[in-house]
């Protein structure tokens, strides 16, 4: 990573700890419930109350705005710039009932480029979730959901095609959780089944993205003991499924494996000011082809909140994970990630954040690393219930040591939010 790039994430560093260190105006005075953090603090004057109908709440939004984006393609040379007007409705409808929910939300994002309209998308997607609360003890959630999005140019992935890879997402899952005294147990299962679309080059020369089509299951059993009040301790494993639809891909390589992760740690909630997941594990996936290498690896994380003082917040996560891609040679990705958020609220109406994130990506089996840092701050001005003005600055940088894969992105969005 070159010294600017350096410079500037430690500036946004200490920018996202400086929001937390401005102090609290007069109007800024109710702290968060116990176990929710600044944003989830609710004020009345500034918050949309929905339509009833019968037993349902719905809300209807729509958010209008402006996207500035200095390196649209995530290039290393000949950038090109551009600017996006951005629509996206949407609507939620959550269950008010004592017992029992259901749930579900519809969304859109239409982007329309003043230049480069190839890059337009139209992306949608819909689901449906509730839980039957089959005893006091004993909970059962459902969820489903399909998804249209398109490919970000800085994926690794990216077929660098005349515009970008449209894909499809199918989901469910099913879940059983049970408690009896200090004991809670949780019985998940989850399937996905993924789609991406083919697109032509600048020449038009078709580049097939069907070869990465895949079906992914995972089924997941969690414990957790609450030995102390406000402290538990956790196991939880995984197993996994990879099957693509194609038997090899355009390389030749047969990308189907199966996988499985182990943890174990402690969940941790003091007076509600601090509460976070702490782990270690162990994680493996091993593909059926033997020109893939196997991934494996400890893997540890955090995934915590402190609220430091009744107007900020702090979030923290750390990570590992294996995660697909389809570059040549390279069975997976093993992705090390950290992220960091600060938000304040300097009046009831007005919230500032700062967010810091890197990603370490070894590309197992090939010689290929990314290491990824983005960067932000924003804020959020609530005018009144019905009318939100939002502002956020995002810097993105890749540092590859492939040559010509390295990025600098700027970014900047101001937006209209109303709601009902």
């Amino acid at each position: 990573m070159t010294k600017t790039h350096s410079a500037f994430s430690f500036t946004m560093l200490a920018t996202c700890a400086s929001i937390g260190m401005i102090p609290g105006i007069a109007m800024a005075q109710s702290a968060p419930e116990r176990g929710a953090t600044v944003t989830e603090t609710k004020h009345p004057a500034y918050e949309s109350q929905g339509i009833r109908a019968g037993g349902f709440v719905v809300t209807p939004s729509i958010e209008a705005g402006i996207l500035y984006d200095t390196n649209i393609y995530a290039t290393d040379t000949d950038e090109k710039s551009a600017t996006t007007a951005i629509v996206a409705p949407a609507v939620k409808v959550k269950s008010d009932w004592n017992n029992h929910a259901l749930n579900f939300d519809a969304s859109a994002e239409i982007g329309r480029y003043n230049q480069h309209s190839s890059e337009n998308y139209e992306d949608y997607r819909v689901g449906i979730d509730g839980r039957v609360d089959i005893s006091r003890e004993t909970k059962l959630n459902l969820a489903a959901s399909h998804i249209k999005d398109h490919e970000e140019r800085g994926s690794a992935d990216d077929a660098n095609g005349s515009k970008p890879t449209e894909t499809s997402t199918d989901a469910a899952t099913i879940s059983l959780s049970h408690s009896v005294g200090r004991l809670s147990t949780k019985l998940s299962l989850g399937a996905q089944d993924l789609e991406f679309d083919n697109v032509s080059t600048s020449a038009g020369v078709p580049v097939n993205n069907h070869d990465r089509n895949r079906k992914i299951t995972e089924g997941q059993l969690r414990a957790d003991y609450e030995f102390s009040p406000g402290y538990s301790a956790f196991f939880s494993g995984a197993l996994n499924k990879r099957a693509y639809d194609d038997a090899v891909d355009d390389n030749g390589f047969n990308r189907d494996s199966d996988g499985y992760r182990l943890r174990m740690g402690a969940r941790i909630d003091l007076t509600g000011l601090v509460f976070a997941d702490v782990y270690a594990g162990y994680l493996k996936q091993d593909y059926d082809d033997a020109a893939l290498s196997t991934v494996k690896g400890g893997q540890f994380g955090v995934a915590g909140t402190w609220n430091a003082t009744p107007l900020t917040s702090v979030k923290v996560n750390l990570g590992r994970s294996i995660n697909e891609t389809t570059v040549n040679g390279a069975s997976a990705t093993f992705d090390t990630a950290f992220s960091a958020k600060v938000d304040h609220e300097l009046m009831r109406n007005l919230l500032l954040n700062g967010s810091l994130g890197y990603t370490k990506s070894d590309f197992e089996g090939i010689t290929r690393e990314d290491k990824t840092w983005n960067a932000g701050i924003g804020a959020s001005y609530k005018m009144n219930p019905n009318m939100h003005l939002l502002a956020d600055y995002t810097f993105k940088t890749r540092d590859s040591n492939v040559a010509l894969t390295d990025y600098d992105r700027n970014q900047l969005m101001l937006k209209l939010k109303f709601q009902m």
